[in-house]
């Protein structure tokens, strides 16, 4: 039932890929190729097959290249990273070998040149950290600059490493046969004329002595299409197995040609890659075969032989990879066109693309469609907004920069300054901080592969046209009308009242049923013993109320005058336990809060025991335990209120210490859902009243009166004595699609949400 769009992050893996696999593992004894026994014997020589298979999906043979095997493309290019020769004393032959250093040229002081293209992934850019040490220049250019060899798109960096008169220089231009971030296909045509020094940026001095070696990434390009390396012949191409069919993940290659495979220079060596080496003398010799002296230790020779069975289904599926080509290139334009025509009901469009493709020619294009969304003013939706409602439509997308920071700053017209800026605002790569002054800080990406199909796409642009796509209501009266504008929402609301706290709501034991009082003293986390629980899995994580609905028939309460905290269930005698275990800290045990915003929090827990555990694994049917946060536990909020304050210490809580939410402005909200539902002709509601509604969120504090989403403007509120600072705003997504009566999923008032006016309910 989903609908799978990353397929540049990872392909589909198929069915009967799988099964021939293990029928392989299930009738073959394979072993460490090291040994030299029969079973091991026989494992190299199917390793050495699939080295022969490999190169023969790219057209060529062993004469002209060979293959590394790696952990992935990103290793691959760490080889490259560790062992490419700049300098090398210079020699007439074509191998860079140790030489006669030839005489003259004194005046020259000539620096190598690491050049790559704007539009390049992370793990090609970060070959630069070695290259600064030994490198005199290196060298960012756009598109534009390579086409038209104008100097205006180059950017160089450069370090002094004194003459280099003598030595032979070797450069390395990078850059991708397909964009990671656009599926823009740069030309292979570039290939031969960079090495012959015919497309090279003009800031570098040309020796005839010097040399230039191309290194093609092609991890996203061979997924869709086909790499011909008999007729295009880059020196260095990156790959990664997973990307072709699915599995197995954790396996690549870097494959070398082999009049390029001397000017690597072996530095770390482990098992499996000398001839000999003494341990106290510092000698050691190289194995001579390029495979055997760059793989370092045991290969992954199970997932080696797995390779055969991709193929083998790619094969099957498809006649050749230019039949996939065409496929996915066929779908990928069908979307596009799909795409273009969705607008609001003012005809504004709602889908930004990035990119100057028209996808009318799969030769510049590949399967990848890069956009933002826009509302009816022309506003940016954030894009994690947009991934959590696909997640509820079962839609597979990837958002963010995708490991493509220079062509994603270029596609969103961030400066240097920009990109410093929001990382100064808190924003990382993959966070989920999409929007800093209104602006993206990335996109959303959605890929197809040879297992896509029309139905995929149809079912996309249906989620976008449902959930985006605004439209106009009638409204009945006069009081509820709204207007939008492109900064804020107004509601135009007869006599607004003075807001008042409405009622108080405590969860002691996370994801489970709430409990209302009238007065609750606070503690040192918010609300004393709200989120104070957790109920884990048997691996220690909690679990939450999308895992696990039936979560919401616990009915916990605190009993503060016997210090009780009590466990209800229709059908099961109520637990009591208390609310404070005497227990030393070494008791005490670590477990992960939670899966989702918190995620890589570690939070120390007391073991609530047995009892506990057996009365909730009767009521969830599942073996879960019970923990309680340790007083030492120590987690902050992950929303900033100044500089100057100390971070608030949270409980269980995903966010922030309380989360409150106005009854006014979630009026607005149900009426909005209604009129939605009237305009769709969907069923009727099952959210039967705005108390209702309100307990999805899961708030501790509801407050009624005043406009709606006035809370937007607030810095703090004061009840009582008390006084509370407001600290942002807090994303609720896939609970408040809970149903807590029927446990099932409906996307309703998310939807509503963000047709009305985003994602912001406070916390404080």
């Amino acid at each position: 039932g989903v609908t799978y769009l990353d397929n540049i992050g990872s392909a589909l893996y198929c069915e009967s890929q799988l099964e021939n696999y293990l029928q392989e593992l299930k009738g073959q004894l394979f072993a460490n190729p090291h040994s030299r026994n029969a079973s091991s014997k026989q494992t190299l020589q199917m390793i050495d097959q699939m080295r022969d298979r490999i190169l023969d999906h790219f057209n060529t043979n062993s004469d002209d290249y060979r293959v590394i095997f790696t952990s992935g493309a990103t290793d691959a290019l760490k080889i490259i990273h560790d062992s490419f020769q700049w300098h090398a004393p210079y020699d007439n032959s074509d191998s860079m070998v140790n030489g006669n250093r030839l005489e003259g040229d004194h005046a020259e002081n000539i620096q190598p040149c690491f050049c790559y293209l704007e539009d390049n992934h992370t793990s090609v850019i970060g070959i630069r950290q070695a290259v600064s040490r030994h490198v005199g220049m290196i060298t960012c250019v756009d598109i534009e600059a390579v086409e038209t060899a104008d100097s205006t798109g180059i950017h160089n960096i450069e370090i002094d490493n004194g003459d280099t008169t003598n030595c032979t220089i070797n450069h390395l231009f990078a850059y991708p046969a397909q964009s990671n971030f656009s599926g823009r296909k740069y030309p292979l045509q570039w290939i031969d004329r960079i090495q012959r020094t015919q497309l090279v940026p003009n800031c570098v001095k040309i020796r005839e002595k010097d040399r230039w070696y191309v290194l093609l990434d092609a991890a996203s390009y061979i997924s869709t299409s086909p790499l011909d390396l008999g007729r295009y012949k880059p020196d260095f191409v990156p790959i990664s197995f997973y990307k072709l069919f699915g599995f197995p993940t954790g396996l690549g290659a870097l494959i070398v040609r082999n009049n390029a495979i001397n000017v690597l220079r072996k530095q770390y060596f482990g098992g499996g890659t000398i001839q000999t080496c003494l341990y106290h003398d510092d000698f050691v010799s190289f194995k001579t075969v390029p495979h055997d002296r760059y793989e370092d230790g045991t290969v992954a020779f199970l997932d080696i032989i797995a390779l055969k069975y991709g193929f083998d289904c790619l094969c099957g599926i498809a006649r050749d990879m230019d039949a996939v080509c065409n496929h996915t290139f066929s779908i990928t334009r069908y979307t596009y066109q799909n795409m273009l025509k969705l607008c609001h009901y003012n005809c504004e469009p709602l889908c930004h693309i990035y990119g100057e493709s028209d996808y009318s020619n799969s030769t510049h294009q590949g399967p990848v469609i890069n956009f933002n969304l826009l509302d009816s003013k022309g506003n940016f939706i954030g894009y994690s907004q947009v991934s959590k409602l696909a997640e509820m439509y079962k839609i597979e997308l990837r958002t963010g920069c995708f490991c493509n920071l220079g062509q994603c700053q270029k596609s969103l017209g961030l400066s240097s300054a920009g990109l410093l800026h929001n990382f100064q605002s808190g924003h990382i790569c993959g966070d989920d901080i999409d929007l800093i002054d209104g602006k993206p800080t990335g996109s959303i990406r959605i890929s197809i592969g040879y297992l896509s199909s029309f139905e995929d796409s149809d079912r996309f642009i249906k989620f976008l046209e449902e959930c985006f796509v605004e439209f106009l209501v009638e409204s009945e009266s006069k009081e509820d009308n709204i207007e939008i504008d492109s900064k804020e929402i107004h509601f135009n609301v007869l006599k607004p009242s003075i807001p008042k706290l409405q009622r108080i709501v405590l969860y002691p034991v996370k994801s489970c049923n709430g409990f209302e009082v009238d007065s609750w003293p606070i503690g040192p986390r918010g609300l004393l013993y709200d989120r104070s629980w957790m109920i884990v899995n048997e691996s220690g994580v909690c679990l939450n109320l999308k895992q696990e609905p039936k979560m919401y028939n616990i009915r916990p309460k605190i009993n503060l005058e016997d210090k009780l905290l009590i466990l209800d269930c229709e059908g099961v005698q109520s637990l009591l336990l208390p609310l404070s275990y005497d227990m030393p800290d070494q008791f005490a045990i670590s477990a992960s809060v939670c899966q989702s915003r918190v995620c890589g929090d570690k939070v120390n827990g007391i073991d609530c025991g047995d009892e506990a555990s057996l009365w909730l694994s009767k009521v969830l049917q599942r073996t879960v335990r019970l923990i309680m946060q340790h007083d030492n536990s120590k987690r902050s909020t992950k929303s900033r209120t100044s500089n100057d304050e100390r971070q608030p210490i949270l409980s269980l809580a995903n966010t922030a210490q309380i989360l409150l939410i106005s009854s006014t402005s979630a009026t607005i909200l149900y009426k909005t859902i209604l009129k939605m539902n009237a305009f769709e002709k969907s069923p009727v509601s099952t959210i039967a009243t705005v108390d209702s509604l309100c307990d999805r969120f899961r708030a501790n504090l509801i407050i009624q009166g005043g406009q709606p989403f006035a809370e937007d403007c607030w810095k703090y509120i004061k009840i009582g004595h008390c006084r509370f600072t407001i600290t942002g705003p807090c994303t609720r997504c896939h609970i408040i699609c809970i149903d807590p009566a029927t446990k099932t999923i409906n996307k309703d008032p998310l939807k509503a949400l963000m047709k009305l006016r985003g994602k912001k309910v406070f916390i404080m």
